[in-house]
């Protein structure tokens, strides 16, 4: 992306990388596959300038909390979003911002580096 924004004559562009849940790498079978994903892995420990050959990168963060729900899985549910029913999510899932136990769980036990 930096290259496109380098070419479109735009070169104070910076970026931090989210990576909170990004530990593990897991395969998915349609760009909808983002809720609650089974898998899932702490990854890099927030740091400056981690990738010194990346100048444009500013930062890695841990943005989205790690134990917090996409969403719920429960079609019932008012606030229901249907990427939270694909087969990849976990389930049950609590409404989107809640704590999510078992999330959480998984992201520890699959953090990269380890914990």
């Amino acid at each position: 992306m930096h290259k496109d924004f380098k070419a479109a004559s735009i070169s104070s562009v910076y970026f931090v990388c989210d990576a909170s849940r990004n530990g593990h790498k897991i395969d998915r079978k349609h760009p909808g596959e983002w809720c609650n994903q089974t898998g899932v892995g702490i990854g890099a420990r927030p740091q400056a300038s981690p990738i010194s050959s990346m100048e444009y990168l500013d930062a890695f963060y841990w943005i989205k909390p790690l134990s917090e729900s996409d969403g719920t899985s429960d079609t019932t549910a008012v606030r229901y979003d249907g990427n939270c029913g694909h087969e990849t999510a976990m389930k049950p899932a609590p409404e989107a911002g809640q704590w999510f136990q078992k999330h959480f769980e998984h992201g520890l036990k699959n953090a990269n580096p380890p914990l």
